[in-house]
């Protein structure tokens, strides 16, 4: 066993080490792109920022527009109920004429011209 790593260390290459410059370079080049990204994600939070804030403003405009118009439905149910009493009100006077005034009236008619057709023929 001994003998497979020796033969297997002695077939492997030396790693090639960069000059400190060139890691300098590397290091350098990764900052770079860093600042780059550290940018754009800046620009993108600022961005998401001004949406939150936006979203914020249009939400709060809604929910004025939301209370304003369950005030008008409150105010419309109320019509509603009153026009409904009104209606209720309008059947019973309706009832009240017709069965008091108006069947009277009708028979009284009847009678009168059974009367006068009677008359009329003696």
């Amino acid at each position: 066993m001994e003998l497979v790593k020796q033969q297997g260390s002695q077939n492997r290459k030396p790693a090639r080490v960069a000059s400190s410059t060139a890691k300098l370079d590397i290091l350098i080049a990764h900052n770079e792109r860093l600042e780059v990204s550290i940018g754009r994600l800046a620009d993108s939070v600022h961005q998401l920022a001004i949406s939150s804030v936006r979203f914020e403003e249009k939400s709060s405009a809604q929910e004025v527009r939301i209370s304003e118009l369950e005030r008008r439905n409150g105010e419309l149910e109320v019509t509603v109920a009153r026009l409904e009493e009104n209606r209720l009100t309008q059947q019973y006077w309706m009832r009240e004429i017709a069965g008091k005034v108006l069947v009277p009236v009708v028979i009284g008619i009847l009678m009168l011209s059974g009367w006068l057709y009677v008359k009329a023929s003696n």
